[in-house]
């Protein structure tokens, strides 16, 4: 008999160490996927507080842009016309465009490098550096838009990304040319110069 209960009593310590391993392990779950809940909210809110900061500058900048072609009269304008860069980072600049015409149009616009600043031993660009319209070489603005259909009277702001792979440490001068297209809504024609409706100069200084 006493065999019997000590066999009988030596189980139970048993069962009662595998029940409380269990209920560690469920607790230990729910708090790591209580954890992951709010850490994933957490970064969720920070996202889209940090969309919402991106969209108010973005607007800031397009008023900015619109005000100034009103007050200027100009049909282009620039967020910023001496852009600092670090060579193979990212960056993006702002550019307003004005349909001064009586109907909807759609302009071409084309960058171009006219010439480095600081280098003595020359001053041409190394290379044809571009953006926009039917120009080979090799593009610091991967994905710049090289027309756009603007309304009559509007005044329409657009984007530009820019990378710079490949550069001498140097200010870039860099001509900006927008092309109008024809009254039946033709793509404008950057070999034409005749068609060019505003033509400004900014700078890119690669670090």
């Amino acid at each position: 008999m006493n065999g019997v209960k000590r066999g009988v009593m030596m189980r139970y310590p048993r069962k009662k160490g595998s029940l409380q391993l269990s209920i560690n392990a469920i607790v230990i779950l729910i708090m790591a996927i209580t954890i992951l809940g709010i850490g994933l909210g957490f970064i969720r809110s920070q996202w889209t507080k940090l969309q919402d900061d991106m969209d108010d500058v973005s607007k800031e900048i397009k008023n900015q842009i619109i005000d100034q072609i009103r007050e200027s009269g100009k049909i282009l304008s620039f967020n910023n016309v001496d852009i600092q860069i670090q060579k193979g980072k990212e960056d993006k600049f702002y550019f307003g465009v004005k349909n001064t015409y009586g109907q909807e149009r759609k302009f071409g616009f084309v960058i171009e490098c006219v010439q480095k600043q600081k280098d003595s031993s020359t001053t041409d660009c190394d290379e044809t550096v571009y953006g926009g319209m039917g120009l080979g070489g090799e593009s610091w603005f991967p994905s710049f838009f090289p027309t756009a259909n603007i309304p009559a009277g509007e005044v329409k702001v657009m984007p530009i990304t820019m990378q710079i792979p490949n550069a001498d440490p140097d200010t870039y001068e860099m001509e900006f040319r927008v092309y109008a297209g024809d009254d039946t809504g033709g793509d404008p024609d950057p070999d034409d110069e005749t068609t060019i409706v505003a033509q400004e100069t900014f700078y890119i200084t690669v670090k």
